[in-house]
């Protein structure tokens, strides 16, 4: 089996460092097919450095057709390869697996849910009505994917069940997906066999999606090496976007897509429609937030790529555009903030978030490597 990446750049010298030895590490340097937008110099001689060692790179000027590009390319190597995975080059790889977890912790956390009592844990923790009156399954909800990792309790002591190992392991089973999803920060890896595994497991379909997002948290106005220094995420899952069906990122059999969207969110797939996908357990470190000022570079960017205003200072014309929700209106609302309120209205200083190293981590194994070599 074979796996190519596909990916845009501009001047995202501060991680594209980090981004071509991890993803390398994952799939191999030849493997890679970078599409730089009219980078400076200094992510160019970054580019050149690894072309040398057999990146493959290309030059493209408009950034509004990027889905058009990596498509283009992803058709020129469909026979080369089973999956096509377009990236932006702020997303890394990761999965999230059961494995990484303790079995005795997981038979703990399978045992409290079978021990709920809704009574107790909602005059317990009596904030949950505050918004309105929570149904008894809401509040087991609640407990399943939330209040666990807070510490509640899901009933009184002497009222805890004592399920069998087989009823605790069938309960983990049935809910896997929902425990995944709930808890990136206790299964989440950046294991290479751990992510060739859940590939070599997926059945052949056109288009498979990402679980989720983990995206970075601001917490200064700039990093000197954000992939290590920024482990503070919010978990993003769009997989019931506005009722519109998986808005999460997605990756293709190359033989089988048609068109690709911009943001990698659909694309066109041979026999499929829309909202039809084989969901996955790899989800995606995003790094667009990685100090203010690479932000607002990024931000702006993207406007002037896709061409939207005149001129990029201009409040009335972005909000114009931000009323007609155009491609990247996210970006403009950003920049908008930005130009209103500050640069530090940008920072995210409130409480929460999850501590996630493994790709931290797993840089600085890769840099020491490189490095040593």
């Amino acid at each position: 089996m074979k796996v190519k990446l596909f990916c845009m750049q501009k001047d995202e010298e501060d991680i594209l460092h980090e981004w071509i030895i991890y993803h390398s590490y994952l799939f191999g340097i030849e493997n890679i097919h970078l599409i730089d937008n009219g980078s400076g110099e200094s992510s160019l001689q970054i580019l050149e450095q690894y072309k040398a060692l057999g990146l493959n790179v290309y030059s493209r000027p408009e950034y509004s057709r990027k889905g058009d590009y990596i498509c283009e390319l992803i058709k020129e190597n469909m026979n080369e390869c089973d999956y096509a995975i377009p990236l932006d080059i702020d997303e890394f790889i990761g999965v999230v697996d059961l494995k990484n977890m303790q079995d005795d912790v997981l038979m703990k956390y399978a045992q409290q849910c079978l021990s709920f009592n809704s009574s107790y844990y909602l005059n317990t923790y009596t904030h949950l009505q505050s918004a309105g009156k929570m149904s008894a399954h809401a509040a087991y909800e609640h407990f399943v994917t939330i209040g666990y990792g807070l510490g509640y309790s899901p009933c009184q002591k002497e009222q805890e069940k004592t399920p069998s190992k087989e009823e605790c392991k069938l309960f983990i089973e049935d809910n896997e997906r929902v425990i995944l999803k709930s808890y990136p920060e206790l299964f989440i890896s950046c294991d290479k066999e751990q992510i060739w595994s859940i590939l070599n497991q997926l059945p052949v379909y056109g288009r498979y999606a990402f679980s989720y997002y983990l995206t970075s948290r601001n917490y200064e106005l700039e990093y000197d090496n954000p992939i290590e220094d920024v482990t503070i995420f919010d978990k993003v899952d769009s997989e019931n976007f506005e009722g519109r069906g998986n808005y999460n990122k997605k990756f293709f059999n190359p033989k089988t897509l048609q068109i690709l969207d911009h943001g990698h969110h659909y694309g066109r797939v041979e026999g499929l429609l829309q909202n039809q996908c084989v969901l996955t357990n790899l989800v995606l470190f995003h790094y667009h937030h990685r100090g203010i000022r690479k932000l607002v570079q990024k931000c702006k960017n993207d406007i002037r790529g896709f061409g939207h205003v005149k001129n990029i200072d201009d409040i009335r014309e972005l909000k114009e555009k931000l009323k007609q929700n155009v491609p990247g209106s996210h970006n403009i609302q950003t920049y908008l903030n930005y130009l209103l309120q500050g640069p530090y209205s940008l920072c995210m200083f409130d409480d929460g978030g999850l501590k996630i190293t493994a790709l931290s981590n797993k840089i600085k194994e890769l840099r020491d490597f490189f490095n040593e070599k």
